[in-house]
């Protein structure tokens, strides 16, 4: 610049500070900040911003900081951006202790827009599967900010990560309701890997249909599980479609019979049995509040696994073949279930699920 004789002034200073920020160029930022401080006036408060960003390139967040400590010093206070920064750069170095200690100071300090702050602070926590802390966190974003469809994303995140599905469904609606905040991609996404994880294929298959009208994408991840619940409640039942059900959502019981366990409401469970009586496979249901069991018995059992060995892994074969076998808390559940006492065995299919009010 002194070869082409542009004078290095506080403007030509600052924006050399803000190119070092996007490189990292701690040597250039350090000579160009000394140059700053020699420069009678006021220091430009988005030099001290620049120059946290250059050391946060580098990783070193104490750094940061201390800059920020300094800009206090020099100026008598930080500034919004300022306050927004160094929480982006101690919530991505998971420095906990800081970051809360910085947003109380944001908070107190009366400065606003908090709401960056808690983003980076609830992501982090996000991260680090600390949902309790998450929890805490959003309540006290509602109490000094007017939520967004950013922080409502994390939140239900949070609740699907944490297994809390029926606040993460009162949360998700809650957003959908709000013609404020609403719902995105992220948000459809979140909620549907929370019903397909759960077992809720027909609330599922809803979200779907939603993504479907507003042209949403959908993660990759999830494909191959909707594309099981479009199969379970659209069409006729593939056999590939059985064995994945048994496989991830079934028990075989001690006396051989097979039961899958099933989550939604009476009227889709219903629509999923008819489905599977016209592929010739009788069953009967066993329901609880929202989960139901659909039960294989006797010779059934036998049919039904015929169909669907040829498509069960092989390094689970002997395991679903053997009796009284079952993936994680399944048998546990089904203790309670059972299927003799012939109530329901004689009705047709719309009418014979039994619902267990005990």
């Amino acid at each position: 610049m002194k070869q082409a004789g542009i004078e290095e002034g506080r403007e030509v200073l600052v924006s050399i500070l803000r190119a070092c920020s996007r490189e990292g160029d701690v040597e250039e930022a350090e000579r160009a900040w000394l140059k700053l401080l020699s420069i009678d006036g006021n220091l430009p408060t988005q030099a001290f911003v620049y120059r946290m960003e250059v050391f946060a390139k580098v990783g070193e967040h104490m750094k940061c900081l201390e800059i920020f400590r300094e800009m206090q010093e020099r100026l008598g206070c930080a500034t919004v951006a300022a306050y927004h920064k160094i929480m982006e750069v101690l919530c991505q170095a998971q420095d906990m202790e800081l970051a809360e200690l910085l947003m109380q100071e944001f908070i107190e300090s009366g400065m606003k827009p908090l709401m960056q702050g808690f983003i980076y602070l609830m992501n982090m926590y996000l991260y680090l599967n600390l949902h309790d802390k998450l929890k805490s966190a959003f309540s006290a974003c509602l109490e000094t900010c007017q939520p967004n469809r950013t922080i409502c994303n994390i939140y239900l995140d949070s609740l699907v990560k944490s297994g809390d599905l029926d606040k993460a469904e009162e949360t998700f609606n809650h957003m959908y309701r709000d013609k404020v905040v609403g719902v995105n991609t992220r948000s459809c996404n979140i909620i549907l890997k929370g019903y397909l994880s759960s077992g809720d294929y027909m609330k599922a298959e809803k979200i779907y249909d939603l993504m479907c009208q507003k042209k949403y994408d959908i993660e990759s991840s999830l494909m191959g599980k909707l594309e099981y619940v479009l199969s379970l409640t659209r069409k006729e039942v593939k056999k590939p479609v059985l064995a994945y059900w048994y496989m991830y959502g079934g028990h075989r019981t001690s006396s051989k019979d097979i039961l899958l366990k099933l989550k939604g409401s009476r009227e889709g469970v219903e629509k999923v049995v008819k489905t599977l009586k016209a592929k010739s496979l009788n069953c009967r249901v066993k329901g609880k509040g929202n989960v139901f069991w659909i039960g294989f018995l006797g010779s059934d059992s036998t049919w039904f696994w015929k169909l669907v060995e040829p498509y069960i892994l092989d390094d689970l074969k002997d395991f679903l073949r053997a009796g009284d076998q079952s993936w994680g808390n399944n048998a546990v559940e089904t203790q309670n279930i059972s299927f003799d006492d012939g109530s329901d065995s004689d009705e047709p299919a719309s009418e014979y699920i039994d619902i267990d009010n005990s």
